[in-house]
């Protein structure tokens, strides 16, 4: 649980990320499961970046209160250290 010390819409925010980036692992995970794809982390970043602007064009408000797409990029980066790409 998020300190209380964290802003409402800042905590709603983190919290929408958490479920957005579950939904778009499972769905890649489904994808290389069912359909033989093989797994990406380029392509899961662009989708969760795609998703992250349709769910925002939807009205979720928290995710605007944050800067996702900076977080996206250092996801690129330690995704890159991790995987030796």
């Amino acid at each position: 649980m998020l300190s209380k010390k964290v802003p409402k819409e800042k905590r709603t925010g983190i919290n929408t990320i958490i479920i957005l980036a579950a939904w778009v692992l499972w769905k890649h995970r489904n994808s290389c499961v069912f359909d033989n794809t093989r797994p990406n982390i380029a392509a899961l970043l662009s989708i969760f970046s795609e998703e992250r602007h349709l769910w925002c064009l939807a009205g979720a408000r928290g995710l605007r209160a944050l800067d996702v797409g900076q977080c996206v990029r250092l996801g690129q980066i330690r995704l890159a250290r991790w995987s030796g790409l």
